[in-house]
């Protein structure tokens, strides 16, 4: 405990309807709660993160520590986050994206070093990060207020068989804490090399 007095968490109105989750292929009905912080789990983790990404005026930051083969003009969830990531960036919102660097980075279309490629060909500023550093957190961050992270890759499997859970939080000190943190880890893949 700290020695000052306690802070009140504030709780934020939900920037999005509550979507239904998906577990074993069947679709689980939850109770619209409409404020954060909610659980996102399986499939349903596609539908909030492009909600968000659609109502994130400024910024948004996003790690993660794998990313599924994704090809220009291909479908599929990650394609789905990539084109609204897309789209974000088209209307002015700082959209900026750090894959993990793999000991094993190698370029080509299973790669995180092509996920990087096809972001920067839609104008999203997209790194590897700091080969000395394991980034092994999966967190979207939208306008320094919302946070989206847990255990979900932007992979298909992650995105579509898995079971994975994922926390949405609704906070500015928190998501002004993870922007932060999130700078550190970018400037740190800059002097790595990233772009």
């Amino acid at each position: 405990m700290h020695g000052g007095p306690a802070r009140a968490v504030q709780v934020l109105p939900s920037p999005g309807p509550l979507r239904a989750p998906y577990y074993g292929g069947r679709c689980v009905v939850m109770r619209q709660v409409g404020r954060v912080p909610r659980v996102v789990v399986g499939a349903a983790y596609v539908e909030e993160a492009c909600a968000l990404i659609a109502r994130a005026e400024e910024s948004i930051e996003v790690v993660t520590y794998a990313v599924s083969p994704v090809r220009a003009g291909k479908g599929g969830k990650v394609a789905l986050i990539f084109g609204g990531l897309a789209s974000a960036a088209r209307r002015g919102v700082a959209v900026r994206v750090l894959f993990e660097r793999s000991p094993r980075e190698r370029a080509g279309p299973r790669s995180a070093s092509r996920a990087v490629e096809v972001l920067k060909a839609a104008n999203v500023a997209a790194r590897l990060g700091p080969g000395s550093l394991r980034i092994h957190g999966k967190v979207m961050v939208f306008d320094r207020t919302y946070v989206l992270s847990g255990s979900h890759n932007l992979t298909e499997r992650s995105l579509g068989r898995n079971w994975e859970v994922s926390t949405l939080v609704g906070h500015k000190a928190i998501g002004t804490e993870m922007a932060l943190r999130f700078e550190r880890l970018w400037e740190r893949a800059g002097r790595f090399g990233g772009k």
